[in-house]
């Protein structure tokens, strides 16, 4: 894995981690999954358009399609993993493909 791949995975692993802290604590799955949805707009909103700002209906069709194939991507290695008998160990996610937009 290269370094950003590596730093990526780690990012992942701190969020779902946080998730999981969450629901140890008594808090509702769906309300954890629910945050963290509604935290991820706030701050792509942010990375895009500042603290001023907000997306156009182009940058949100943008985030919309980037979050379908991050869902998509996931459905894929869920199923990998179901394949190989590995559910401790799924394979790690890729970043090919991801771009960079302007929101």
């Amino acid at each position: 894995m290269s370094g950003d791949a590596e730093k990526y995975q780690r990012l992942v692993n701190r969020f779902i981690a946080l998730a999981n802290n969450m629901k140890d604590e008594g808090l509702d799955i769906h309300m954890v999954a629910d945050a963290m949805m509604f935290s991820s707009a706030v701050y792509i909103t942010y990375t895009a358009a500042g603290n001023e700002g907000g997306l156009t209906e182009s940058g949100i069709e943008k985030v919309t399609a980037t979050y379908q194939r991050h869902l998509l991507q996931v459905q894929e290695l869920k199923r990998q993993q179901l394949e190989s008998g590995d559910e401790e160990n799924p394979p790690p996610p890729s970043r090919a493909g991801r771009k960079k937009h302007r929101h």
